[in-house]
């Protein structure tokens, strides 16, 4: 049962999903957003309002019993405000390797609000991203640095033992 989701913008606050699964028929769609169950439907399209500046997670199923991984995301998500007519564009940058590599160049287009989300990052690592706005004069502002430390959920234990002493009341988990 795989699910195929095509997810377009159809205003400045609004997207569809586009849905289409392999039962064939029509299946009943389960739609999570951030991990909760927002909506199940029999409609091979679902529109949504979405925030400026927010950046939702789908999960969509076709299988009722089927929920969402939970995963604290690998990914980081800078956003900041526009600088107006002023600005050219906005640089964002990563520091890797002892350098400081071009990630995105953002044209200011006047919508206030820009976001921008690195790619999967290392875990249980300090990683930098900075945002440099350009004029149109070409003169560069004062980097703005933010500097985070990346740590998710460890995976389970996959061997645990569970020890329940009746007297006591005392449970002793050994992994």
């Amino acid at each position: 049962m795989a699910v195929t989701v095509t997810i377009s913008r159809t205003g400045p606050e609004s997207v569809r999903l586009v849905l289409s699964s392999d039962l064939g028929g029509t299946p009943t769609f389960y739609i999570w957003r951030d991990g909760v169950l927002v909506a199940s439907t029999t409609a091979a399209a679902w529109d949504t309002a979405v925030p400026r500046g927010h950046v939702p997670v789908f999960d969509v199923f076709d299988d009722a019993d089927s929920e969402p991984d939970f995963l604290l995301p690998r990914t980081v998500t800078v956003q900041w405000q526009g600088g107006g007519s002023a600005v050219d564009h906005n640089r964002v940058e990563r520091y890797v390797d002892a350098a400081w590599p071009l990630q995105a160049r953002m044209a200011e287009t006047g919508r206030g609000y820009y976001h921008w989300t690195s790619p999967e990052l290392a875990d249980e690592t300090e990683h930098s991203v900075r945002v440099v706005a350009v004029g149109v004069d070409g003169n560069e502002s004062v980097a703005v640095t933010l500097t985070h430390t990346l740590v998710t959920a460890p995976e389970p234990p996959t061997d645990v033992t569970l020890t329940y002493a009746q007297g006591t009341g005392l449970l002793t988990v050994d992994a």
